[in-house]
């Protein structure tokens, strides 16, 4: 939820701000209707005054999307955030209050119109007060939780770690200081240290990192390059803090905890089509889990019937960041097949980490049937509509074949995992290699947009109904 998710939060947001402002300007004509000597001429007023609310709507939009800080809670104090949320009010009313001006609307409705812009603002800084300490009570029992590695041990490194740890409605959990040569911790915490950093590639590799903050000294720059590198193959944002010798950089917009830094970035961080991708994930899940709840229990009654055991498989997969997940799909093999995939190890026909056998003796009767037009991956809608997973992106690793993953790997868990991708719509009988697999997942990566999305969607239709995405 720190990054798709969290897009997703300020839309709602946005539209929460909308709405109470709608709210605010009429009830600013209801109190005036109450307590007012002459009501229905209040009640005129307003009917004659609704068309404001086209123009008003449009204006606040535009001024509340110009300034994001209005949606900042992370790591904000509440005065910033009510002032951050009154700019964009106040320059809205200005123009509003302008415009009424020029076409001599002002006069006759000028007591209703400080009413609103009074309400409005009330309504928005009582609405960011209850989200606020939302946030707060969620992130102080662990949810929402930001994992950042901290690059680094000098005075910088260990003040960004005092402040986060202060300040834990934040949501910041530092898993603890790489240091670059052994060294000890400024603030004297040397059990804080995980490693050094010629190791870093094995930090990232064990870790749910989210983000790292790279705070080395300024005689250690040229190592900097490196450790961006290093995140960067394995999928994960960097920040290089920017204080160096204590001259700030003060014209950078972006910050990690109030300090300026320069972020790396390994996939899109475009805003809309991020959003548009959650929409589109909740409500496609949502609708066919709905549509295709018959097909799911026609599909445990031929299990049952078929062969003892559950009718789904419960299998714990490692999704965006290194985070792990509970995955679900209808059972197609046989309940003890993990142990004879032991046994069967040596007729693996995929070259790499992941296990497959065309004829492989572990699966059902019906579970053939079921993974040949992929009825089997059907459950994972429910993981679609959780937010685990994505209608498309790539496919989920075993957390045993993360473990044996090449650092280039793992950037494909820098995104969240899909029902379907380009592996899956390109014939993935006919892929026995695994590293081509992958870079099938870091094309997508790399490339992605909606409209690759939407086609990736209308090829996995034909290739389940004809059976040729099959493995």
């Amino acid at each position: 939820m720190i990054k798709e998710n969290l897009l997703l939060l300020r839309r709602l947001h946005l539209a929460a701000d909308l709405t109470l402002t709608a709210l605010a300007f009429c009830i600013s004509f209801l109190i005036f209707f109450t307590i007012d000597s002459n009501p229905y001429g209040v009640l005129q007023d307003f009917q004659a005054n609704l068309h404001l609310l086209i123009l008003i709507i449009p204006l606040w939009l535009v001024f509340l999307i110009k300034s994001p800080k209005a949606y900042e809670y992370r790591m904000k104090s509440y005065p910033f955030i009510l002032m951050e949320a009154l700019k964009p009010c106040l320059m809205a009313s200005g123009v509003l209050i302008g415009y009424l001006m020029l076409t001599g609307e002002l006069v006759p409705i000028r007591n209703h119109i400080i009413l609103f812009i009074i309400l409005d603002i009330l309504f928005l800084q009582l609405f960011r007060r209850f989200i606020q300490r939302m946030l707060q009570h969620f992130r102080m029992r662990g949810n929402n939780q930001k994992n950042i590695l901290i690059v680094g041990t000098g005075r910088q490194a260990c003040e960004f770690f005092d402040l986060a740890k202060a300040n834990s409605q934040w949501g910041i959990n530092v898993l603890g200081f790489v240091s670059e040569n052994g060294d000890r911790p400024y603030n004297g915490k040397s059990s804080l240290v995980i490693d050094k950093l010629p190791n870093l590639s094995h930090i990232l590799n064990r870790n749910p990192v989210d983000e790292v903050y790279i705070g080395l000294p300024m005689k250690s720059f040229h190592k900097v390059e490196d450790v961006i590198a290093q995140c960067r193959e394995q999928g994960i944002t960097a920040h290089v803090a920017t204080e160096f010798s204590n001259t700030p950089v003060p014209y950078l917009s972006s910050d990690l905890l109030g300090a300026p830094v320069l972020s790396f970035y390994s996939v899109s961080r475009k805003i809309t089509p991020v959003f548009c991708k959650r929409v589109l994930d909740i409500i496609a899940s949502g609708i066919l889990l709905i549509l295709l709840a018959p097909v799911f229990a026609l599909v445990a009654i031929a299990i049952k019937i078929d062969s003892r055991g559950p009718v789904f498989y419960r299998w714990r997969v490692v999704g965006h960041n290194r985070k792990a997940f509970t995955g679900y799909k209808f059972r197609s093999m046989v309940t003890n097949a993990d142990e004879i995939k032991v046994k069967l190890m040596e007729k693996n026909e995929m070259k790499g980490v992941v296990f497959k056998m065309k004829s492989d003796p572990r699966i059902t009767f019906v579970g053939r049937f079921l993974r040949k037009y992929s009825i089997d991956e059907l459950p994972q809608l429910y993981n679609v509509f959780k937010g685990d997973m994505s209608l498309v992106g790539p496919r989920p690793p075993l957390q045993t074949e993360v473990e044996s993953f090449a650092n280039w790997h793992r950037r494909k868990l820098s995104v969240k995992p899909g029902i379907t991708c380009l592996w899956q719509v390109s014939g993935r009988n006919r892929i026995n290699n695994f590293d081509d697999w992958v870079k099938l997942d870091l094309e997508y990566i790399d490339k992605w947009s909606l409209w690759l999305d939407f086609k990736i969607l209308a090829r996995t239709i034909p290739a389940v109904f004809t059976g040729k995405g099959a493995s």
